[in-house]
C-alpha cells in the first residue's frame, strides 16, 4: 500500500471515494471487487476521525425492538456475523450485560421477552462461524452473578439482570487499514492527506455533471486533478460539502451535526478483580424525568465508557471538547457505576468525534445521531449527474451501506446491480480458519520469548496473518525483542507499507497498542527515532512529533 499520486491523476477512473473512514473504505473495496477502477483520498490520516472514535461494539440491534424496527435489526445481526467472519483477527465474541429494575420497562419480564425475541430474529447469528466466534443466546442473570458481570453498580434498587452477546471491533483504526490493504492489492489507488478542493463540473442537456475533483496535496501543496466517471462522498461528518459547491446545490444536504464522546479510563480495581470481558451497562436519569443507560466497553486493560452526545452548530473542522463536557460525562458514569470510583485522574484518553443527527436539538436536550443512512444520488435531487453523497450512522452496519452504494453506483456505469463480494473475502490479515489455533501458535513463537503472552497474543491478533511481515522490520539486534522493539518494528512496517506520515498516525492508528494506552515517553522515543531514519526527521522534528501524541486536536485549549 503505497502513496501513489501519480496513479491517482495519471488516468481516469470509474469511481473516486472521496473519505478514508469505514464507509469509505468498505466502498472502495466492494467496488473493487466488482471490477471497477477505484480510487480513494482523505484529507487527513486514513480513520483519523469519527471512525477512530468508535466504542468498538458491534451491534446486533437490540435496543431496535423498543421502536419495531425489525428490518434493522436483522440488517445488524447479518452484518455483525459478517464481520465476526472476515475479519476474526481483529472482532470478538463480546458479552453486554445491563441491570434489571422493578419498572415494566426495564424489568426482568420485560428483557426476558426481549433476549427471547432477539434470539428468534437472529436465529442464523451463528451461520458458518467458527466455534470461537459463535455468539451465546441471551439470558437473565440473578444479583451474584450480575455482581460479577456488572461490577460498580449499586445494587439496591436492582431485581437482577440481562446477558446477551454482541461483537466487538478489538481496533477500529486497524480494520480500516486492513479494508484499504485489501482494496490497494485489488489495484485501487489510495492517498491519505490529498483533499478534494472541489468537484469538477461539465455542463450536460439536462444540468450539470460531475466528472472528478481538483485536489490538492496537503503535505507538500501541490495542486491537481482526479478524473473519475462518478464520485461518492464519504466523508463522514463533511459529507455533503462537496455537493455544496456545487451551483445551485448549497447547503440543502448538509445534515446537523452532534458531537459524540466516550472516556477511555485504566481499569478500575473494583473491575480489574473479576477479569471481566463483558460490556456493563449503567442507569443514568437523563435529567428529564428519564433515564437510559451508559456502558463501559472493556479494552485489554481499559475501559471505554459512555456515550455522551452533545450539540454541535459549527463546521466539522471546528469540533472541540471542552473539559466541562468530560466533567459532565464523569457526572453521569457516576450515577451509573457509583462504586467503580471514576475521577478525572484516571482517565487516559478522551475519545471525542462528530455524528450527524436527526434534527438540531433544542437548548439543553441531548441530540440523537441519525438512525438511518442516507445515499443522496444528486442526479435524482438536483439534476447533477456522478456524484453520491453517503450519510452513515454506524460502524457495524458500514459495509452493508457500502454494499447500497456501489450498487448505484454500477447500476449507473453498467446498468447492474451489487455482487456482495466483501460479505464473503477475508480482509487483510484475515485469512485463517481458527483465530484462536492461530494467535495460539503466534504467540508461542521463539522471537516472542521476551515479551509478555498477552502482548505477544495481541500483537499477533492486531497484525493477523500478515504478523510476519512486521516482525521483518526488526532492528537486526532484536531477533528477540522487547515490547519497544516490537512497536519500533510496527513504525517502520506503518512508513513502508501503510502511508504513516506522523508519529500519531502510527501511535494512535496503526499500532497494536492503539490510541487508547499511549506507550512511555522512553518507548514513544524509539518509535519516532525509527520513523525519523525513515522519514529523514532531525531531533527538532522528533520532539514535536512526540509531543503531538499527547496533543488531541479536538480538545478546548486553555
Amino acid at each position: 500500500m503505497q502513496r501513489n499520486l501519480e496513479a491517482l491523476s495519471a488516468s481516469r477512473h470509474d469511481l473516486l471515494v472521496v473519505g478514508g473512514g469505514i464507509a469509505g473504505a468498505w466502498i472502495a473495496w466492494e467496488a473493487a471487487l466488482s471490477g471497477l477502477k477505484v480510487a480513494l483520498i482523505d484529507k487527513g490520516d486514513f480513520c483519523g476521525a469519527t471512525s477512530a472514535n468508535s466504542s468498538t461494539i458491534l451491534h446486533g440491534g437490540l435496543r431496535y425492538l423498543q421502536q419495531a424496527d425489525l428490518p434493522r435489526m436483522r440488517i445488524s445481526i447479518n452484518e455483525r456475523r459478517i464481520l465476526l467472519s472476515v475479519a476474526p483477527h481483529l472482532t470478538r465474541p463480546l458479552p453486554c450485560a445491563i441491570p434489571t429494575y422493578r419498572e415494566l420497562k426495564h424489568s426482568r419480564t420485560t428483557l426476558r421477552a426481549g433476549l427471547a425475541l432477539a434470539d428468534c430474529i437472529g436465529f442464523d447469528r451463528n451461520k458458518g462461524l467458527s466455534s470461537s466466534r459463535r455468539l451465546g443466546a441471551g439470558r437473565l442473570l440473578d444479583m451474584d452473578e450480575l455482581a460479577i458481570a456488572v461490577p460498580g453498580l449499586e445494587r439496591s434498587s436492582v431485581t437482577g439482570g440481562a446477558l446477551w452477546c454482541d461483537g466487538q471491533v478489538t481496533a477500529p483504526a486497524r480494520l480500516v487499514l486492513a479494508i484499504l490493504q485489501s482494496a490497494s492489492d485489488k489495484g485501487v489507488a489510495l492517498a491519505n492527506y490529498v483533499e478534494a478542493s472541489a468537484p469538477i463540473l461539465t455542463a450536460t442537456a439536462h444540468g450539470q455533471s460531475v466528472t472528478g475533483v481538483a485536489a490538492r496535496n496537503l503535505l507538500s501543496g501541490q495542486c491537481f486533478q482526479i478524473d473519475a466517471r462518478m464520485v461518492v462522498d464519504a466523508t463522514g461528518p463533511w459529507a455533503g460539502h462537496l455537493a455544496a459547491r456545487v451551483p445551485g446545490v448549497g447547503a440543502r444536504h448538509l445534515p446537523p451535526l452532534c458531537g459524540a464522546m466516550n472516556l477511555v479510563v485504566r481499569r478500575p480495581s473494583v473491575d480489574r478483580r473479576s477479569h471481566s470481558q463483558t460490556a456493563l451497562g449503567g442507569r443514568m436519569s437523563d435529567g428529564r424525568g428519564g433515564t437510559r443507560f451508559l456502558f463501559g466497553v472493556p479494552w485489554q486493560e481499559h475501559l471505554f465508557l459512555g456515550t455522551r452526545y452533545f450539540a454541535h452548530d459549527g463546521a466539522a473542522d471546528r469540533f472541540t471538547v471542552s473539559e466541562s463536557d468530560v466533567t459532565e460525562l464523569l457526572e453521569w458514569i457516576s450515577q451509573a457505576f457509583p462504586n467503580l470510583g471514576i475521577k478525572r485522574a484516571d482517565v487516559s484518553h478522551v475519545q471525542a468525534g462528530l455524528l450527524p443527527a436527526e434534527r438540531r436539538a433544542p437548548d439543553g436536550e441531548e441530540p440523537t445521531p441519525i438512525r438511518h443512512h442516507r445515499i443522496i444520488e444528486h442526479r435524482e435531487t438536483d439534476e447533477v449527474t456522478g456524484l453520491i453523497t453517503v450519510i452513515t450512522e454506524k460502524l457495524t452496519t458500514a459495509r452493508y451501506v457500502a454494499e447500497q452504494v456501489v450498487g448505484r453506483v454500477l447500476s449507473s456505469l453498467r446498468g447492474i446491480g451489487p455482487s456482495g463480494q466483501s460479505a464473503r473475502l477475508p480482509v487483510f490479515g484475515g485469512d485463517m480458519d481458527d483465530v484462536s489455533r492461530f494467535v495460539d501458535e503466534a504467540a508461542a513463537c521463539p522471537v516472542f520469548a521476551n515479551v509478555p503472552q498477552e502482548t505477544a497474543r495481541g500483537f499477533a491478533a492486531h497484525y493477523g496473518s500478515a504478523f510476519r511481515q512486521v516482525l521483518e522490520h526488526l532492528p537486526e539486534s532484536s531477533r528477540q525483542p522487547n515490547e519497544a522493539a516490537l512497536l519500533s518494528a510496527g513504525a517502520a512496517y506503518a512508513v513502508r507499507h501503510e502511508m504513516a506520515e506522523t508519529l500519531p498516525d502510527v501511535v494512535l492508528r496503526r499500532t497494536y497498542r492503539g490510541g487508547a494506552d499511549i506507550p512511555p515517553h522512553t518507548v514513544l522515543g524509539v518509535m519516532a527515532r525509527r520513523m525519523g531514519l525513515e522519514r529523514g526527521w532531525d531531533d527538532e522534528r522528533i520532539a514535536a512529533e512526540i509531543a503531538a501524541v499527547h496533543t488531541p486536536v479536538y480538545m478546548e485549549k486553555g
